[in-house]
């Protein structure tokens, strides 16, 4: 698996040695490794399978356990130690698992996109957008389907509620002009709402307070596309065709 990171100060921590990754670049992460992202910052956790972990301003996270891509009966974990996580996870074949462990639960799936927070040592909040993922906490255990949430509090019962806000998030495309890709690389330029998770042809790209991010990217055969994701997983797309 590899990290990438989006703006600032994201720092990954291996055994005794310290890295502060600028726009851009990558490097390869195992068991073991701590990932920490710092003010105004973003980053990605790429999986060989496809599988992806958008990292958030103030997350930090361990990976526990990180299969290679050839297993089937291996197990990835994230212990996520603070901040905000969303995940992709590509169906999991065998009996792979993937878990994100929290300072108060666990949310095991086998194929969904979702939401992690934790919200403080004894609480963390889970969202669906996608699939199903299963929480478990102190011997209790939860399903969270597509458009459903919860707020695990230890000592508490985990209740699965429906999610208010099924409203897509506004999406602009303002460049390339006409909407249409051409040449190799283009400046893909937009609006959304300024608490949404943008990727371009599945890459995340930074948004400004305002909601507006520009990005240059390769022009694929299949054209570009743009996914706006709000806080609760709801998704809106813009697909711009390669001329």
């Amino acid at each position: 698996a590899e990290i990438t990171r989006q703006n600032t100060i994201l720092l990954f921590i291996k055994s005794t040695d310290t890295l502060s990754l600028s726009a851009g670049d990558s490097v390869a992460i195992r068991a073991g490794d701590r990932v920490v992202v710092g003010s105004e910052s973003a980053g990605q956790i790429i999986l060989a399978d496809g599988s992806a972990v958008d990292l958030y301003e103030g997350t930090a996270l361990t990976v526990a356990a990180l299969a290679r891509e050839a297993d089937t009966d291996g197990a990835v974990r994230l212990e996520l130690l603070s901040g905000r996580i969303f995940s992709r996870v590509q169906r999991l074949l065998g009996t792979r698992t993937f878990d994100v462990g929290t300072p108060s639960s666990t949310a095991s799936v086998r194929g969904t996109r979702f939401g992690v927070s934790v919200l403080s040592g004894e609480s963390s909040y889970y969202y669906t957008a996608e699939g199903s993922v299963g929480v478990s906490m102190d011997g209790a255990e939860a399903v969270v389907d597509a458009g459903e949430e919860l707020t695990a509090v230890q000592g508490d019962e985990l209740v699965v509620t429906g999610i208010e806000d099924l409203i897509p998030p506004s999406l602009t495309i303002s460049s390339p002009a006409g909407s249409v890709a051409t040449g190799s690389t283009v400046t893909v330029t937009g609006l959304t709402e300024p608490d949404a998770i943008v990727y371009v042809n599945g890459f995340m790209v930074t948004v400004d307070e305002d909601g507006a991010f520009s990005v240059e990217v390769i022009v694929e055969e299949t054209g570009i596309l743009v996914d706006a994701i709000d806080a609760f997983g709801n998704m809106s797309s813009v697909q711009i065709p390669a001329q």
